[in-house]
């Protein structure tokens, strides 16, 4: 996968995360770190500056449907296609 530049579309930083899989995606309130679902249940945090995998570990049966941020970013709900919210 790969950060775009909002304004421009360039790239910004590429991941290592894997093509085609990212079904959904959440900035951390402080902008440091991006939570990233996959279509294979599995759950990545990127480092936001550079797109580094941080954490990538199976959360879900299914793929990961959604994912939201607490309001200080210690605390991330994913949802998944398994039936099941999660709370990391």
């Amino acid at each position: 996968a790969r950060m775009l530049d909002a304004e421009t579309g360039d790239p910004v930083a590429a991941t290592g995360f894997r093509q085609g899989s990212v079904a959904c995606a959440a900035w951390s309130p402080d902008g440091e770190r991006i939570a990233v679902g996959g279509t294979d249940g599995r759950l990545a945090m990127l480092d936001a500056g550079t797109g580094r995998i941080l954490l990538d570990f199976p959360a879900h049966a299914g793929a990961v449907g959604g994912l939201a941020w607490n309001g200080p970013g210690d605390r991330l709900a994913t949802v998944g296609s398994d039936g099941a919210v999660k709370l990391w």
